[in-house]
Protein backbone atom coordinates (compact mmCIF):
# COMPACT_ATOMS: atom_id res chain seq x y z
CA UNK A 1 0.00 0.00 0.00
CA UNK A 2 1.35 3.72 -1.21
CA UNK A 3 1.66 6.17 1.74
CA UNK A 4 0.40 9.38 -0.96
CA UNK A 5 -1.74 11.55 0.23
CA UNK A 6 -4.02 10.54 -2.92
CA UNK A 7 -4.08 7.54 -2.26
CA UNK A 8 -5.34 7.27 0.93
CA UNK A 9 -8.06 10.04 0.04
CA UNK A 10 -8.96 7.41 -3.19
CA UNK A 11 -9.67 4.88 -0.44
CA UNK A 12 -11.40 6.98 1.59
CA UNK A 13 -13.48 7.70 -1.26
CA UNK A 14 -13.78 3.65 -1.99
CA UNK A 15 -15.06 3.27 1.48
CA UNK A 16 -17.40 5.59 1.71
CA UNK A 17 -19.46 4.40 -1.61
CA UNK A 18 -19.22 0.70 -0.41
CA UNK A 19 -20.72 1.71 2.86
CA UNK A 20 -23.44 3.11 1.33
CA UNK A 21 -24.22 0.55 -1.21
CA UNK A 22 -24.37 -1.64 2.05
CA UNK A 23 -26.87 0.12 4.13
CA UNK A 24 -28.57 2.93 1.74
CA UNK A 25 -30.75 5.38 3.83
CA UNK A 26 -29.28 3.41 7.14
CA UNK A 27 -26.46 6.11 6.96
CA UNK A 28 -28.00 9.32 7.49
CA UNK A 29 -29.36 7.25 10.77
CA UNK A 30 -25.95 6.17 11.52
CA UNK A 31 -24.47 9.26 11.77
CA UNK A 32 -27.24 10.86 13.85
CA UNK A 33 -26.95 8.25 16.44
CA UNK A 34 -22.93 8.73 16.31
CA UNK A 35 -23.62 12.27 16.86
CA UNK A 36 -26.33 12.07 20.34
CA UNK A 37 -24.06 9.26 21.97
CA UNK A 38 -20.91 11.97 21.73
CA UNK A 39 -23.05 14.92 22.47
CA UNK A 40 -23.37 15.19 26.26
CA UNK A 41 -26.56 17.37 26.23
CA UNK A 42 -28.00 15.04 24.41
CA UNK A 43 -27.85 12.54 26.54
CA UNK A 44 -29.03 14.92 29.52
CA UNK A 45 -31.60 15.10 28.09
CA UNK A 46 -32.98 11.64 27.21
CA UNK A 47 -32.28 10.51 31.03
CA UNK A 48 -34.25 14.04 31.94
CA UNK A 49 -36.94 12.15 29.36
CA UNK A 50 -36.93 8.60 31.43
CA UNK A 51 -35.78 9.59 34.94
CA UNK A 52 -39.50 10.73 36.04
CA UNK A 53 -41.07 6.99 35.39
CA UNK A 54 -38.07 5.30 36.24
CA UNK A 55 -37.87 6.70 39.63
CA UNK A 56 -41.97 6.14 40.23
CA UNK A 57 -41.17 2.45 39.60
CA UNK A 58 -38.06 1.56 42.04
CA UNK A 59 -40.54 3.82 44.68
CA UNK A 60 -43.28 0.96 43.63
CA UNK A 61 -40.81 -1.89 44.17
CA UNK A 62 -40.42 -2.45 47.72
CA UNK A 63 -37.36 -4.62 46.71
CA UNK A 64 -35.62 -1.72 45.40
CA UNK A 65 -36.74 0.90 47.54
CA UNK A 66 -34.13 0.55 49.80
CA UNK A 67 -31.55 0.36 47.08
CA UNK A 68 -32.52 3.97 45.92
CA UNK A 69 -32.81 5.56 49.65
CA UNK A 70 -28.91 4.64 50.72
CA UNK A 71 -27.39 6.85 48.16
CA UNK A 72 -30.18 9.13 48.51
CA UNK A 73 -29.55 9.56 52.24
CA UNK A 74 -25.91 10.06 52.19
CA UNK A 75 -25.93 12.32 49.80
CA UNK A 76 -28.33 14.41 52.06
CA UNK A 77 -25.91 13.94 54.88
CA UNK A 78 -22.99 14.42 53.09
CA UNK A 79 -24.65 18.11 51.72
CA UNK A 80 -25.89 18.88 55.78
CA UNK A 81 -22.01 18.55 56.87
CA UNK A 82 -21.26 20.86 54.49
CA UNK A 83 -23.73 23.63 54.51
CA UNK A 84 -25.59 23.28 57.96
CA UNK A 85 -26.85 26.49 58.33
CA UNK A 86 -28.44 26.41 54.82
CA UNK A 87 -30.43 23.03 55.66
CA UNK A 88 -31.38 24.63 58.78
CA UNK A 89 -32.82 28.01 57.07
CA UNK A 90 -34.28 25.69 55.08
CA UNK A 91 -35.63 23.47 57.63
CA UNK A 92 -37.08 25.83 60.33
CA UNK A 93 -40.16 26.75 59.31
CA UNK A 94 -41.11 22.81 59.29
CA UNK A 95 -38.78 21.67 62.18
CA UNK A 96 -40.24 24.80 64.40
CA UNK A 97 -44.15 23.19 64.13
CA UNK A 98 -42.81 19.51 64.58
CA UNK A 99 -40.82 20.52 67.81
CA UNK A 100 -43.95 22.50 69.31
CA UNK A 101 -45.95 19.26 68.70
CA UNK A 102 -43.28 16.89 70.09
CA UNK A 103 -43.06 18.79 73.21
CA UNK A 104 -47.08 19.16 73.32
CA UNK A 105 -47.50 15.25 72.87
CA UNK A 106 -44.54 14.33 75.07
CA UNK A 107 -46.09 17.03 78.18
CA UNK A 108 -49.22 15.57 77.28
CA UNK A 109 -48.65 12.12 78.50
CA UNK A 110 -46.45 13.54 81.06
CA UNK A 111 -49.54 14.96 82.35
CA UNK A 112 -51.93 11.74 81.83
CA UNK A 113 -49.31 9.59 83.59
CA UNK A 114 -49.11 12.10 86.67
CA UNK A 115 -52.96 12.18 86.23
CA UNK A 116 -53.11 8.16 86.37
CA UNK A 117 -51.03 8.09 89.31
CA UNK A 118 -52.75 10.41 91.25
CA UNK A 119 -56.47 9.05 90.38
CA UNK A 120 -54.37 5.24 91.77
CA UNK A 121 -52.54 6.65 94.71
CA UNK A 122 -55.21 8.23 97.15
CA UNK A 123 -58.10 5.05 96.69
CA UNK A 124 -58.88 2.28 98.35
CA UNK A 125 -58.00 0.11 95.06
CA UNK A 126 -54.66 2.03 94.66
CA UNK A 127 -53.73 0.71 97.81
CA UNK A 128 -54.61 -2.74 96.99
CA UNK A 129 -52.95 -2.69 94.08
CA UNK A 130 -49.83 -1.14 95.83
CA UNK A 131 -50.01 -3.93 98.28
CA UNK A 132 -50.24 -6.08 95.89
CA UNK A 133 -47.08 -4.75 94.45
CA UNK A 134 -45.25 -4.70 96.69
CA UNK A 135 -46.24 -8.66 97.63
CA UNK A 136 -45.74 -9.76 94.30
CA UNK A 137 -42.55 -7.54 93.14
CA UNK A 138 -44.52 -6.84 90.02
CA UNK A 139 -44.17 -2.49 89.50
CA UNK A 140 -46.88 -0.85 90.34
CA UNK A 141 -47.12 0.78 87.20
CA UNK A 142 -47.56 -2.52 85.70
CA UNK A 143 -50.29 -3.39 87.70
CA UNK A 144 -52.43 -0.29 87.16
CA UNK A 145 -51.90 -1.34 83.52
CA UNK A 146 -52.97 -4.74 83.70
CA UNK A 147 -56.02 -3.75 85.71
CA UNK A 148 -57.30 -0.47 83.65
CA UNK A 149 -56.63 -1.62 79.85
CA UNK A 150 -59.25 -3.62 78.21
CA UNK A 151 -56.19 -4.66 76.71
CA UNK A 152 -52.56 -3.76 76.03
CA UNK A 153 -49.83 -4.98 73.66
CA UNK A 154 -47.07 -4.13 76.39
CA UNK A 155 -43.40 -5.26 74.20
CA UNK A 156 -42.70 -5.86 71.05
CA UNK A 157 -40.00 -7.60 69.43
CA UNK A 158 -38.48 -8.05 66.08
CA UNK A 159 -36.81 -11.72 65.51
CA UNK A 160 -34.49 -13.14 62.85
CA UNK A 161 -36.62 -16.83 62.51
CA UNK A 162 -33.23 -18.59 61.26
CA UNK A 163 -30.74 -17.26 64.27
CA UNK A 164 -33.47 -15.91 66.52
CA UNK A 165 -31.51 -12.67 66.83
CA UNK A 166 -33.64 -9.56 68.40
CA UNK A 167 -33.42 -6.76 65.51
CA UNK A 168 -35.41 -4.31 66.79
CA UNK A 169 -37.56 -4.18 70.06
CA UNK A 170 -40.08 -1.75 72.16
CA UNK A 171 -42.17 -1.32 74.66
CA UNK A 172 -44.11 0.95 76.88
CA UNK A 173 -42.49 3.14 79.31
CA UNK A 174 -44.57 1.25 82.45
CA UNK A 175 -43.74 -1.69 81.56
CA UNK A 176 -41.04 -4.17 83.09
CA UNK A 177 -37.96 -5.04 80.37
CA UNK A 178 -37.89 -8.28 79.34
CA UNK A 179 -34.46 -10.17 78.88
CA UNK A 180 -34.01 -9.68 75.15
CA UNK A 181 -31.56 -12.95 74.77
CA UNK A 182 -33.65 -14.70 77.22
CA UNK A 183 -36.94 -14.03 75.40
CA UNK A 184 -35.65 -15.27 71.88
CA UNK A 185 -33.83 -18.13 73.32
CA UNK A 186 -36.76 -19.42 75.38
CA UNK A 187 -39.12 -17.97 71.76
CA UNK A 188 -36.74 -20.62 69.66
CA UNK A 189 -36.54 -23.27 72.36
CA UNK A 190 -40.60 -23.87 72.39
CA UNK A 191 -40.77 -23.41 68.75
CA UNK A 192 -38.18 -26.19 68.18
CA UNK A 193 -39.51 -28.63 71.03
CA UNK A 194 -43.32 -28.37 69.30
CA UNK A 195 -41.88 -29.28 65.94
CA UNK A 196 -40.29 -31.94 66.89
CA UNK A 197 -42.11 -33.67 69.77
CA UNK A 198 -45.35 -32.87 68.03
CA UNK A 199 -44.08 -33.75 64.43
CA UNK A 200 -44.96 -30.55 62.79
CA UNK A 201 -44.26 -29.90 59.25
CA UNK A 202 -41.35 -27.40 59.19
CA UNK A 203 -43.94 -24.73 57.81
CA UNK A 204 -45.94 -24.56 60.61
CA UNK A 205 -45.35 -22.14 63.08
CA UNK A 206 -46.43 -21.40 66.20
CA UNK A 207 -49.11 -18.67 66.66
CA UNK A 208 -49.33 -18.02 70.34
CA UNK A 209 -49.20 -19.27 73.86
CA UNK A 210 -50.74 -18.27 77.53
CA UNK A 211 -48.37 -16.83 80.08
CA UNK A 212 -50.00 -16.60 83.23
CA UNK A 213 -51.88 -13.38 82.90
CA UNK A 214 -50.05 -12.47 79.77
CA UNK A 215 -49.95 -13.88 76.27
CA UNK A 216 -47.39 -13.72 73.78
CA UNK A 217 -48.71 -13.42 69.81
CA UNK A 218 -46.24 -14.79 67.67
CA UNK A 219 -46.57 -13.19 63.86
CA UNK A 220 -44.40 -15.07 61.19
CA UNK A 221 -43.16 -13.53 58.44
CA UNK A 222 -40.80 -14.56 55.40
CA UNK A 223 -37.32 -12.62 56.85
CA UNK A 224 -38.84 -11.88 60.02
CA UNK A 225 -41.17 -12.45 63.23
CA UNK A 226 -42.98 -10.49 65.12
CA UNK A 227 -43.56 -11.69 68.88
CA UNK A 228 -45.70 -9.61 70.79
CA UNK A 229 -46.45 -9.61 74.77
CA UNK A 230 -50.25 -8.43 75.19
CA UNK A 231 -52.32 -8.43 78.17
CA UNK A 232 -56.53 -8.57 78.31
CA UNK A 233 -58.08 -9.88 75.76
CA UNK A 234 -57.86 -8.01 72.61
CA UNK A 235 -59.64 -8.44 69.54
CA UNK A 236 -58.97 -10.29 66.36
CA UNK A 237 -58.90 -7.42 64.53
CA UNK A 238 -55.53 -6.19 66.63
CA UNK A 239 -53.58 -9.60 65.41
CA UNK A 240 -54.66 -8.23 61.66
CA UNK A 241 -53.12 -4.95 62.76
CA UNK A 242 -49.70 -5.97 63.91
CA UNK A 243 -49.84 -8.39 60.71
CA UNK A 244 -50.07 -4.89 58.93
CA UNK A 245 -46.96 -3.62 60.97
CA UNK A 246 -45.03 -6.55 60.07
CA UNK A 247 -45.77 -6.73 56.35
CA UNK A 248 -44.74 -2.83 56.65
CA UNK A 249 -41.20 -3.77 58.07
CA UNK A 250 -40.76 -6.17 55.32
CA UNK A 251 -41.45 -3.28 52.81
CA UNK A 252 -39.45 -1.41 54.13
CA UNK A 253 -36.59 -2.80 55.44
CA UNK A 254 -36.54 -6.26 53.91
CA UNK A 255 -32.71 -6.12 52.65
CA UNK A 256 -31.90 -5.24 56.39
CA UNK A 257 -33.61 -8.29 57.82
CA UNK A 258 -31.69 -10.90 56.83
CA UNK A 259 -28.21 -8.80 58.00
CA UNK A 260 -27.01 -8.42 61.48
CA UNK A 261 -29.11 -6.18 64.49
CA UNK A 262 -26.74 -3.47 64.37
CA UNK A 263 -27.29 -2.85 60.30
CA UNK A 264 -30.77 -2.56 61.05
CA UNK A 265 -30.54 -0.53 63.91
CA UNK A 266 -28.23 2.51 61.77
CA UNK A 267 -31.90 2.55 59.45
CA UNK A 268 -33.93 5.47 60.90
CA UNK A 269 -37.76 4.34 61.44
CA UNK A 270 -37.67 0.99 62.10
CA UNK A 271 -38.30 1.97 66.26
CA UNK A 272 -41.08 4.07 65.26
CA UNK A 273 -42.58 1.18 63.37
CA UNK A 274 -42.49 -1.12 66.25
CA UNK A 275 -43.73 1.81 68.51
CA UNK A 276 -46.68 2.10 66.77
CA UNK A 277 -47.50 -1.61 67.32
CA UNK A 278 -47.80 -0.95 71.03
CA UNK A 279 -51.62 -0.92 70.55
CA UNK A 280 -54.11 -0.42 73.85
CA UNK A 281 -57.56 0.65 74.69
CA UNK A 282 -59.02 1.24 77.72
CA UNK A 283 -62.10 -0.43 79.36
CA UNK A 284 -65.13 1.73 79.38
CA UNK A 285 -66.52 1.13 82.92
CA UNK A 286 -63.03 1.52 84.09
CA UNK A 287 -62.58 4.44 81.74
CA UNK A 288 -65.50 6.41 83.08
CA UNK A 289 -64.98 4.97 86.84
CA UNK A 290 -61.28 6.96 86.40
CA UNK A 291 -63.18 9.93 85.02
CA UNK A 292 -65.37 10.38 87.86
CA UNK A 293 -62.38 9.68 90.16
CA UNK A 294 -60.74 12.13 88.55
CA UNK A 295 -63.01 15.25 88.32
CA UNK A 296 -63.39 14.31 92.50
CA UNK A 297 -59.66 14.68 92.62
CA UNK A 298 -59.25 17.54 90.69
CA UNK A 299 -62.43 19.29 92.47
CA UNK A 300 -60.95 18.49 95.93
CA UNK A 301 -57.52 19.68 94.82
CA UNK A 302 -59.23 22.99 93.42
CA UNK A 303 -60.60 23.49 97.00
CA UNK A 304 -57.52 22.56 98.43
CA UNK A 305 -55.86 25.46 96.15
CA UNK A 306 -58.71 28.09 97.33
CA UNK A 307 -58.38 27.28 100.72
CA UNK A 308 -54.26 28.02 100.36
CA UNK A 309 -54.84 30.87 98.31
CA UNK A 310 -57.58 32.65 100.95
CA UNK A 311 -55.11 31.69 104.02
CA UNK A 312 -52.02 33.08 101.83
CA UNK A 313 -54.13 36.37 101.25
CA UNK A 314 -55.18 36.81 105.05
CA UNK A 315 -51.97 36.08 106.45
CA UNK A 316 -50.83 38.95 103.78
CA UNK A 317 -53.18 41.11 104.74
CA UNK A 318 -52.72 40.40 108.86
CA UNK A 319 -48.62 41.03 108.10
CA UNK A 320 -50.05 44.47 105.77
CA UNK A 321 -51.64 45.67 108.20
CA UNK A 322 -49.34 44.76 111.29
CA UNK A 323 -46.68 47.08 109.03
CA UNK A 324 -48.68 50.13 109.01
CA UNK A 325 -49.95 49.79 112.73
CA UNK A 326 -45.62 49.70 113.61
CA UNK A 327 -44.88 52.60 110.93
CA UNK A 328 -47.19 54.79 113.00
CA UNK A 329 -46.13 53.89 115.77
CA UNK A 330 -42.51 55.16 115.18
CA UNK A 331 -43.95 57.94 113.15
CA UNK A 332 -45.31 59.27 115.99
CA UNK A 333 -42.52 58.68 118.40
CA UNK A 334 -40.16 61.63 119.22
CA UNK A 335 -36.80 61.18 118.28
CA UNK A 336 -37.59 58.86 115.33
CA UNK A 337 -37.52 59.22 111.63
CA UNK A 338 -38.81 56.24 109.98
CA UNK A 339 -37.16 56.15 106.52
CA UNK A 340 -38.50 53.00 104.56
CA UNK A 341 -40.58 49.67 105.43
CA UNK A 342 -41.71 46.90 103.72
CA UNK A 343 -42.45 43.12 103.90
CA UNK A 344 -40.53 40.16 102.89
CA UNK A 345 -41.98 36.85 102.83
CA UNK A 346 -43.23 36.77 106.93
CA UNK A 347 -40.66 39.19 107.93
CA UNK A 348 -40.93 43.18 108.25
CA UNK A 349 -38.45 45.74 108.06
CA UNK A 350 -38.28 49.46 109.34
CA UNK A 351 -35.42 51.68 108.24
CA UNK A 352 -34.91 55.17 109.90
CA UNK A 353 -33.05 57.55 111.79
CA UNK A 354 -33.49 57.01 115.52
CA UNK A 355 -32.19 59.64 119.01
CA UNK A 356 -30.18 58.62 121.08
CA UNK A 357 -32.49 59.66 124.19
CA UNK A 358 -35.46 58.36 123.06
CA UNK A 359 -36.94 54.89 124.23
CA UNK A 360 -35.38 51.47 122.41
CA UNK A 361 -37.56 50.52 119.26
CA UNK A 362 -38.14 47.02 120.85
CA UNK A 363 -39.66 48.80 124.06
CA UNK A 364 -41.84 50.98 121.53
CA UNK A 365 -43.45 47.76 120.37
CA UNK A 366 -43.36 45.64 123.48
CA UNK A 367 -45.15 48.19 125.01
CA UNK A 368 -47.57 48.73 121.98
CA UNK A 369 -48.29 44.65 122.41
CA UNK A 370 -46.48 43.80 118.97
CA UNK A 371 -43.74 41.08 119.36
CA UNK A 372 -40.13 41.90 118.10
CA UNK A 373 -39.55 38.18 116.79
CA UNK A 374 -39.88 38.75 112.93
CA UNK A 375 -39.00 41.80 112.48
CA UNK A 376 -36.09 43.82 111.27
CA UNK A 377 -34.96 47.19 113.10
CA UNK A 378 -32.49 49.55 111.45
CA UNK A 379 -32.08 53.09 112.86
CA UNK A 380 -29.23 54.78 112.57
CA UNK A 381 -28.30 57.79 115.47
CA UNK A 382 -29.08 61.35 114.86
CA UNK A 383 -30.03 64.22 116.96
CA UNK A 384 -33.21 65.37 116.73
CA UNK A 385 -34.79 68.93 117.13
CA UNK A 386 -37.96 67.63 118.64
CA UNK A 387 -38.33 70.46 121.62
CA UNK A 388 -38.43 67.65 124.19
CA UNK A 389 -35.17 65.89 123.10
CA UNK A 390 -33.79 69.46 122.12
CA UNK A 391 -34.46 70.41 126.20
CA UNK A 392 -33.48 66.93 127.66
CA UNK A 393 -30.41 67.23 126.17
CA UNK A 394 -29.95 70.63 127.49
CA UNK A 395 -30.87 69.96 130.55
CA UNK A 396 -28.14 66.96 130.48
CA UNK A 397 -25.47 69.14 129.62
CA UNK A 398 -26.45 72.81 130.56
CA UNK A 399 -28.46 72.09 134.13
CA UNK A 400 -27.43 71.41 137.32
CA UNK A 401 -28.59 70.72 140.91
CA UNK A 402 -31.05 74.80 141.49
CA UNK A 403 -30.78 75.24 137.86
CA UNK A 404 -34.27 75.02 136.12
CA UNK A 405 -34.48 75.03 131.94
CA UNK A 406 -37.91 75.53 129.19
CA UNK A 407 -38.01 76.27 126.02
CA UNK A 408 -40.26 78.60 124.57
CA UNK A 409 -40.30 78.83 120.87
CA UNK A 410 -36.93 79.47 120.40
CA UNK A 411 -35.83 81.26 123.60
CA UNK A 412 -34.52 79.33 126.28
CA UNK A 413 -35.57 80.48 129.74
CA UNK A 414 -32.90 79.93 132.54
CA UNK A 415 -34.16 80.08 136.62
CA UNK A 416 -32.52 79.31 139.48
CA UNK A 417 -28.52 79.39 140.13
CA UNK A 418 -26.31 79.07 138.17
CA UNK A 419 -22.07 79.35 138.06
CA UNK A 420 -20.46 81.94 135.99
CA UNK A 421 -19.21 79.34 133.87
CA UNK A 422 -22.52 77.93 133.01
CA UNK A 423 -23.71 81.74 132.51
CA UNK A 424 -20.73 82.07 130.25
CA UNK A 425 -22.22 78.47 128.49
CA UNK A 426 -25.89 80.01 128.03
CA UNK A 427 -25.28 82.93 126.81
CA UNK A 428 -23.17 81.57 123.75
CA UNK A 429 -25.50 78.57 123.04
CA UNK A 430 -27.60 81.16 120.89
CA UNK A 431 -24.89 80.74 118.06
CA UNK A 432 -24.51 77.37 118.82
CA UNK A 433 -27.67 75.67 118.83
CA UNK A 434 -29.82 75.16 115.90
CA UNK A 435 -32.57 74.93 118.02
CA UNK A 436 -31.45 77.95 120.52
CA UNK A 437 -32.61 81.36 119.17
CA UNK A 438 -31.60 83.18 122.47
CA UNK A 439 -31.16 82.82 126.13
CA UNK A 440 -33.35 84.34 128.93
CA UNK A 441 -31.13 84.44 131.68
CA UNK A 442 -33.02 87.07 133.79
CA UNK A 443 -34.22 84.63 136.59
CA UNK A 444 -31.11 83.51 137.43
CA UNK A 445 -28.42 84.24 140.39
CA UNK A 446 -25.33 82.88 141.19
CA UNK A 447 -24.82 80.24 142.85
CA UNK A 448 -24.29 79.83 146.88
CA UNK A 449 -20.11 79.10 146.12
CA UNK A 450 -19.73 81.86 143.36
CA UNK A 451 -21.88 84.36 145.72
CA UNK A 452 -19.45 84.00 148.55
CA UNK A 453 -16.38 84.51 146.72
CA UNK A 454 -17.73 87.54 145.01
CA UNK A 455 -18.92 88.67 148.86
CA UNK A 456 -15.15 88.01 150.14
CA UNK A 457 -13.82 89.65 147.29
CA UNK A 458 -16.09 92.75 147.18
CA UNK A 459 -15.42 93.21 150.88
CA UNK A 460 -12.11 92.26 151.02
CA UNK A 461 -12.78 90.03 153.90
CA UNK A 462 -9.58 88.55 155.84
CA UNK A 463 -8.76 85.42 156.43
CA UNK A 464 -10.04 84.55 159.97
CA UNK A 465 -13.67 85.82 158.65
CA UNK A 466 -15.87 83.06 156.50
CA UNK A 467 -17.94 83.30 154.33
CA UNK A 468 -20.47 80.89 153.02
CA UNK A 469 -23.65 80.07 151.65
CA UNK A 470 -26.46 78.04 153.60
CA UNK A 471 -30.48 78.05 152.46
CA UNK A 472 -30.03 81.15 149.35
CA UNK A 473 -27.99 83.03 152.23
CA UNK A 474 -24.59 84.35 153.23
CA UNK A 475 -23.11 83.43 156.69
CA UNK A 476 -20.25 85.55 157.99
CA UNK A 477 -18.62 84.45 160.52
CA UNK A 478 -14.89 85.07 162.48
CA UNK A 479 -13.36 87.10 165.29
CA UNK A 480 -12.02 90.43 163.14
CA UNK A 481 -13.56 93.63 165.36
CA UNK A 482 -11.80 96.07 163.16
CA UNK A 483 -13.02 94.58 159.74
CA UNK A 484 -16.77 94.33 161.28
CA UNK A 485 -16.08 97.72 162.24
CA UNK A 486 -15.65 99.20 158.85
Amino acid sequence: MSDNPTSHSSEADDLRRLRELLLGDKVVYIDALYRRVDDPETRTGDVAEVLPGAMETVIADPVQQPKIERPLVETIRGAIKRDTESFAEALFPVLGPAIRRAVADALKSLVERINAAIEHSFTVKGLRWRLEAARSGVPFAQIVLRETMLYAVQEVFLIQPESGLVLAKARRADTLALDEDAFSAMLTAIQAFIQDSLGMPEGDKLRGAELGDRTLWIINGPQAVLACLVIGSPAHEVRDQLMDGLETVHARFGDELDGSPELLSDRPGIEALLEEMLLGEVAEAKKASGARRSLLMWGAAGLLLVALLGWGAWNTWQLHKEEIAIAGLFEAESGYVLTAHDSEGDELHFNGLRDPLTRAPEAILSEAGHDAEGKTLSFRPYQSLDPTIVLQRLRQSLGGEGTELQLDGDVLVVTGSVSPARRSALEQLPGLHPAVGSVDLSGTRLDGQAAAELARRELSAPGNVAITPANDRLTVTGDDAAWYAT
